[in-house]
């Protein structure tokens, strides 16, 4: 981890004359260093130094010492970020004018997961849909959307690492007879 601080040697924003400044580390984790004339932060935290850490910083003005200002955040060290497992399956036939629901889940031991399609099919009205958070996937395919259509959806964590699920989806034609019922009156 290389952090630099938000304020720099030589940001005068008060019209006063330029001061030169030196930076203290005040807080932090082992190992954790400050060069006292750029203000860069530098660490590598290591496995053990996994959750949040203090860290307290000063600047102060070297012509007289008497000015100082104080920078505090907190470091947030997280394990190794690995990407989202898929542990479902999807449906892959279907008969057109059926409605399709596939319940898509992904895991991830560190994060949140979201869902987005990278590839779906775009003839039929209204189009298949993917909502983000739950991972159900929708879509009524017409009658005539006969074929096979290639789907890719994308589980992505918090972090930005993603896995995708390519499949490829059937529309088989409707062979059911319709099932008619005539009712006679007097």
């Amino acid at each position: 981890l290389t952090s630099s601080l938000g304020f720099q040697p030589g940001n005068n924003t008060n019209n006063t004359p330029d001061i030169g400044l030196t930076y203290a580390l005040l807080a932090g984790p082992v190992g954790l260093t400050i060069d006292g004339s750029t203000g860069i932060v530098a660490w590598t935290p290591v496995s053990g130094d996994l959750g949040n850490h203090r860290v307290l910083i000063s600047a102060t003005d070297t012509q007289t010492g008497l000015l100082k200002t104080f920078q505090q955040y907190y470091l947030s060290v997280r394990g190794l970020n690995t990407a989202p497992t898929f542990t479902s399956a999807p449906i892959t036939s279907i008969d057109g004018g059926s409605y399709y629901r596939y319940n898509v889940v992904a895991t991830d031991t560190e994060d949140n997961v979201r869902y987005s399609l990278v590839n779906f099919p775009t003839t039929s009205s209204p189009a298949m849909q993917l909502d983000p958070v739950s991972g159900a996937l929708t879509w009524q395919p017409r009658l005539s959307d006969v074929g096979s259509y290639p789907i890719t959806i994308r589980a992505t964590d918090d972090r930005g690492l993603f896995t995708d699920q390519p499949f490829t989806l059937t529309v088989n034609p409707d062979t059911q007879a319709p099932n008619v019922a005539i009712v006679l009156s007097r």
